[in-house]
């Protein structure tokens, strides 16, 4: 992972002509300017997120120029790394939010000018694509219809953004269930599903998602079981596209539909027993 930011850091900033490095690696003689990687703290994220991990990255340049100087490489910094998704050489993918700067400006040895930047690194975790659509027929469902309405290049997944996940992409997550009763013999399920919508720009989410809505609205309907007569209705979709596509998801959706209730079967009747006498009606 630090890897992957130092490279992306090289290629993207080549009037440093490669001068990213890792704190121990940074002598006095260090030519200027140059940036420094440092990692931070880690904690666990929730499942469909993973994990949260801090970077660093410091800034230098030689106390002769200015903190003009410094703030752009802050902003080529920003532009580098802020939003964008990375690849780990085992394949893994991340993605970087920018944070805020961490302190002031500050001056360093009595030479160098600084002010350092806080990134978040939210990376996945290995996932069973299969397992959801198994345990829960209704994500498999919304999954194979989003690849209906979307066609390629669009990945689809469930439940969690697995290591390695490609942009453009949709995510489905179970936020909620709910049973109402309707009568002695029938219930309702409705179930709440989480659509994240994450693509390389905020127009290609807003086209994506938007395609997503108007044909949930358009189909009212989704096959669960076609043969069977089975299917899910569409109750409620919301979207809200100031939310962050990757950590919260812009899309709410309800489904809904009707079952019928099991009867417990009792013991069968093995014996009838009688007194022997018997009155008729008449």
């Amino acid at each position: 992972m630090r890897q992957a930011i130092k490279e992306q850091l090289v290629n993207k900033m080549p009037d440093l002509a490669g001068r990213v490095f890792e704190p121990h690696t940074v002598e006095d003689s260090t030519t200027t300017p140059y940036l420094v990687i440092c990692r931070g703290e880690e904690k666990r994220q929730v499942s469909w997120l993973g994990y949260e991990r801090n970077f660093e990255i410091w800034p230098y340049v030689n106390k002769e120029a200015s903190f003009g100087a410094v703030d752009s490489l802050v902003r080529q910094i920003q532009a580098a790394l802020g939003g964008q998704q990375l690849t780990t050489e085992d394949g893994g993918s991340f993605t970087c939010y920018y944070q805020g700067s961490v302190g002031k400006d500050t001056v360093q040895q009595d030479k160098l000018l600084t002010r350092g930047l806080r990134f978040s690194v939210t990376a996945g975790e290995p996932l069973d694509q299969g397992v959801a659509g198994e345990d829960d027929p209704w994500v498999a469902v919304l999954m194979a219809w989003s690849r209906q309405i979307l066609g390629d290049p669009w990945s689809i997944y469930s439940e969690g953004w697995p290591l390695g996940y490609q942009k453009p992409a949709v995510l489905w997550r179970t936020q909620s269930w709910d049973i109402a009763d309707i009568n002695t013999s029938l219930y309702q399920l409705s179930k709440t599903y989480i659509c994240h919508v994450l693509a390389s720009s905020p127009p290609t989410e807003i086209t994506g998602a938007g395609q997503l809505m108007e044909g949930l609205k358009q189909a009212v309907k989704l096959p669960l079981n076609p043969e069977a007569r089975e299917y899910l209705t569409v109750t409620e979709t919301k979207g809200d596209f100031t939310k962050d596509a990757f950590q919260e998801g812009q899309i709410t959706v309800t489904l809904t539909r009707k079952n019928k209730r099991t009867s417990p079967q009792g013991p069968l009747l093995q014996k009838i027993y009688s007194t022997g006498k018997f009155k008729g009606g008449g």
